[in-house]
């Protein structure tokens, strides 16, 4: 029972330095969204062009690698919660 209780832990441990984590790359994500967003655009210019196309494609991949691992700490710390649920059902 224990064993299965420091797993537990260990889970929503580790769901929470996900969760951390994600705070930490979503304030550094807001603060290049801010500098791209004060930088002047040169529509004209080929390379701005280019550069702009692919900075929103990376920042639509940045938004889908944020929503995979807030989507894989809350399953994480739901299937904690469940081995928790079962190693005490178990011990009744």
């Amino acid at each position: 029972m224990s064993r299965s209780l420091y797993d537990a832990g260990g889970m929503m441990r580790t769901a929470a330095n996900i969760r951390s984590s994600m705070k930490i790359f979503s304030s550094q994500k807001k603060e290049i969204e801010d500098i791209m967003s004060q930088m002047p655009q040169y529509f004209s210019d080929p390379i701005q062009v280019e550069f702009s196309k692919k900075y929103d494609i990376l920042k639509q991949d940045l938004e889908k690698i944020e929503n995979v691992m807030q989507e894989y700490a809350d399953l994480l710390s739901l299937a904690a919660d469940q081995v928790a649920r079962t190693v005490r059902e178990i011990d009744i």
